[in-house]
């Protein structure tokens, strides 16, 4: 069936051995330097620029069954070609390749005014969310990938349409970890209103009532267990879910304050980030079923 052949060396006394013999077909070689494929699309363009051929293939294959022409590349020169080429709705970018890795290929995207917009997941094996979302990533998932995840996430971001989950206010007196947190969760649907301090907080509450609050318990001045309290004394925002955001550890009787008083309790970094994603999921979930049965 493959064309190859199968030679047996044997001797009396001494040990057998088999050679196997496999043609190589070179007329088209599945390394990096493979030429762009662009597929057809009935459902949207989406750009997927990987050296790995399987995960490619994978991808063409996944996507593909709901409609989705995809495009691929595998190296990130050929991607930027080919993303001012077709201009996709959305782009899944490898991190680790050679030459030039992932991180140059979203830079490149990010300094190019006609393909800023393009919102760009990056995947990798290694759990690097905060430069991804510094440099500009609309969103970071890692492998092995989770595929029922990777098609919420390229529909949320192939279809800007789509309604917002709800107004998060973020507050949190550090500016780039503010800045960080916003860009994910406006990555994953919600409009965003942000305060360095329970001041500017109750501001924003008081121009609109925010559907969500995740607040830093050690913010400055008025501290974040002070916030909480203010605002389980108020009947308007009492309701409002919040999550709670900490830097270190909360010992016992911290825990049993915050036990009525928020959603979650979560710690910033690396390894929290899909405990948060998937909070925001049930939250913007139990929002939309309350709003369909509103309108029931």
């Amino acid at each position: 069936m493959l064309g190859g052949s199968i030679a047996v060396d044997s001797a009396e006394g001494m040990e057998t051995v088999f050679t196997l013999t496999l043609p190589a077909d070179l007329r088209h070689p599945e390394g990096s330097d493979a030429a762009p494929a662009v597929g057809e699309a009935t459902g949207g363009q989406v750009l997927v620029i990987d050296d790995d051929p399987h995960m490619r293939d994978l991808l063409v294959r996944f996507l593909g069954r709901d409609g989705l022409g995809v495009a691929t590349a595998a190296n990130g020169q050929d991607g930027l070609a080919l993303a001012r080429g077709i201009s996709p709705s959305a782009i899944i970018l490898d991190v680790m390749m050679p030459r030039m890795d992932g991180w140059a290929v979203l830079s490149a995207l990010k300094a190019d005014p006609d393909l800023t917009e393009i919102p760009v997941i990056m995947v990798s094996m290694i759990r690097e969310t905060g430069l991804a979302y510094s440099l500009g990533a609309a969103d970071y998932l890692t492998k092995p990938v989770d595929w029922q995840r990777l098609k919420e996430t390229v529909d949320r971001h192939r279809l800007p349409s789509a309604p917002p989950a709800g107004l998060a206010l973020l507050v949190e007196g550090d500016a780039p970890a503010r800045e960080e947190l916003a860009r994910l969760l406006e990555g994953e649907g919600w409009e965003m209103a942000q305060a360095e301090a329970a001041g500017p907080a109750h501001a924003r509450m008081a121009e609109r009532r925010p559907d969500l609050i995740l607040v830093n318990l050690d913010l400055p001045q008025v501290g974040g267990f002070a916030l909480l309290g203010e605002l389980r004394r108020d009947p308007d925002l009492r309701r409002i879910p919040v999550i709670a955001l900490t830097e270190g550890g909360l010992s016992p009787e911290d825990r049993a304050r915050l036990r009525d008083q928020v959603r979650q309790v979560i710690q910033p970094g690396e390894e929290s980030v899909e405990e948060l994603l998937d909070e925001l999921k049930r939250i913007a979930g139990e929002r939309e079923k309350a709003r369909v049965k509103g309108q029931g």
